[in-house]
C-alpha cells in the first residue's frame, strides 16, 4: 500500500498537483464534518479524505496541454487527474466527490490537518513554502483502509513577518493582522471601475512568502476573472 501512496503522488505531481494527503475521516474535526452531514452523507460508510492541492506553475502548464474543455476547465481538469489516480494506482472504484461540489467545505482546515497550511491576514491559506500560491482542487471521500499520511508540523510564516507588507499594500485598508480581512471594503474596492485590484489582490503580491511560485500574468488573469465575476453575480443577486 505504501508503494501505491508512492505512485499516487507521483503521478499527480506529474500533473502539477504536488500537494496530496490521506486523511482519516474518522477522528475529524465535527467542524469539517458538520456542512457533510448536512447534506446527509452517510460518513460511516467512508475511512478516508484524499486531499489534492496545486501550487505554483506547473498545474497551469499541464491544464493547457489537456486543453480547457469545459466551462471550469481547472475543476474538469483536477477531477479527471484525480479520479485517474483513484482507479489506476489506488485501483478504487468508488468514491464521493466532495470538492468541487456545492458543500460549502472548510478547506482551509483540511489543509491545517494535512500540515500543508496556516491562517494568514489575506483570509487565504498560506504554506510554509509555497505562501499563498496554492489551491485546493478535489476532496474524496473513499471506503478503502487507505494508510493515512503524516502531517508535518510547521511554523505559521505570518509570525515572524515583520514589516507586514500585505497590510501596507491594501489599498482600503482590509488587511489587518489584528482583525479579519474586512470583506465588504476589499469586494467594494475590487468592483469599482479601473480598480487595480479587480484580477489582481495587491496585498497577496506584496507576500515575499513562496515568491518564486507566484503565478504568471495568464494564470492570475484566468483566476482573477473567473472571481471577478462570480463576486459581481453575487453582487447583483444581493442587490
Amino acid at each position: 500500500m505504501e508503494n501505491q501512496l508512492t505512485r499516487s503522488r507521483n503521478f499527480l505531481a506529474s500533473q502539477g498537483f504536488n500537494l496530496f494527503a490521506v486523511l482519516d475521516l474518522q477522528t475529524m474535526p465535527e467542524t469539517i464534518l458538520q456542512p457533510l452531514r448536512q447534506d446527509e452523507i452517510a460518513l460511516s460508510s467512508y475511512q478516508r479524505v484524499i486531499l489534492i492541492g496545486a501550487a505554483g506553475l506547473e498545474m497551469w502548464e499541464r491544464l493547457k496541454a489537456f486543453g480547457f474543455k469545459s466551462d471550469n476547465p481547472v475543476d474538469h481538469f483536477s477531477l479527471v487527474t484525480g479520479e485517474k489516480c483513484l482507479q489506476e494506482f489506488f485501483e478504487i472504484n468508488k468514491w464521493l466527490t466532495i470538492f468541487p461540489s456545492n458543500i460549502p467545505l472548510p478547506l482551509q482546515q483540511f489543509g491545517e490537518l494535512a500540515g500543508w497550511s496556516h491562517r494568514s491576514p489575506l483570509g487565504l491559506s498560506i504554506h510554509p513554502e509555497y505562501g499563498t500560491w496554492f489551491a485546493y482542487r478535489a476532496v474524496f471521500l473513499i471506503e478503502d483502509d487507505v494508510p493515512v499520511t503524516r502531517s508535518e508540523k510547521t511554523n505559521p510564516p505570518c509570525d515572524t513577518c515583520i514589516d507586514t507588507p500585505c497590510v501596507n499594500a491594501c489599498p482600503v485598508g482590509a488587511v489587518s493582522v489584528s482583525e479579519s480581512l474586512k470583506l465588504e471594503s476589499c469586494m467594494n474596492y475590487r468592483l469599482k471601475e479601473t480598480s487595480p485590484c479587480a484580477t489582481r489582490c495587491l496585498a497577496r503580491m506584496a507576500c515575499p512568502v513562496g515568491r518564486e511560485y507566484r503565478y504568471t500574468d495568464e494564470q492570475l488573469a484566468y483566476h482573477g476573472n473567473v472571481s471577478l465575476n462570480s463576486l459581481t453575480r453575487y453582487r447583483a443577486e444581493s442587490d
